[in-house]
């Protein structure tokens, strides 16, 4: 089932699915429209869909490559010019689900308290005194890579312990950049059986920000965990 609540949407959606590997070149814009109604749900005011359509090729592509769809190479370096000399910036298009310190950790997919996240993650080496972090909630019609969200270099990339029981039975890695001041961690989480996360970079690369760290076949969830300057604070729209 697609979980929208209009008939015609749910026999458009599961029609797609079925021929998944056919030519929807022309009608991609329009499809995505059509899953972003559903997604608005998550969101008070939210359009769904993928604002920034004019960043990506959208010929030729089928219906599950619209799901894996790149920004075009032309547009992601004016992308990487904006961000150039930024400490940090979003590592994906997303809705921001929670934000704050540590310590407040939330998601609604959690299967334990925050105390115990932080405990389990800084049994894996991370150090998370006096860190704040974005929970972000990638919605089915959003653009689906993940982009490094600071420069440095990535030191790990490590799959979390099951038996740590983070999101259930979902797919879950931690990476770690080095930076020139505190260690920047990502939570890559992927959906049960539906999809792992396919990663673009390795462990020792030097990255910059908007570098692409790799891609979802399918809508999830990503965590980022980073130490704000003092001084400073977070602020999300």
């Amino acid at each position: 089932s697609s979980g929208f609540n209009q008939p015609w949407e749910d026999k458009l959606v599961d029609e797609l699915y079925l021929s998944r590997y056919s030519d929807i070149g022309p009608l991609a814009k329009e499809i995505l429209e059509t899953i972003g109604k559903n997604d608005s749900q998550w969101h008070q005011g939210g359009t769904g869909p993928t604002t920034r359509t004019d960043l990506m090729d959208w010929s030729g592509k089928t219906f599950m490559e619209l799901f894996t769809r790149e920004i075009l190479p032309e547009k992601l370096q004016v992308l990487k010019k904006e961000n150039e000399g930024q400490d940090l910036v979003q590592a994906a298009e997303c809705w921001i689900e929670a934000c704050g310190p540590v310590e407040n950790l939330y998601s609604d997919r959690l299967k334990k308290e925050a105390p115990e996240c932080k405990a389990d993650m800084e049994a894996m080496g991370c150090k998370l005194d006096g860190y704040s972090y974005l929970n972000c909630r990638l919605l089915l019609s959003y653009y689906h890579w993940i982009h490094s969200p600071c420069n440095g270099t990535l030191k790990r990339i490590v799959p979390f312990p099951k038996e740590y029981n983070f999101f259930g039975e979902n797919s879950l890695w931690l990476l770690e950049f080095e930076t020139k001041t505190d260690p920047v961690y990502m939570l890559l989480v992927g959906e049960l059986n539906i999809q792992d996360f396919i990663f673009h970079c390795k462990e020792g690369q030097k990255m910059e920000t908007m570098d692409k760290v790799g891609h979802f076949g399918w809508g999830s969830q990503i965590m980022v965990f980073f130490k704000v300057p003092e001084g400073s604070e977070i602020s999300c729209e």
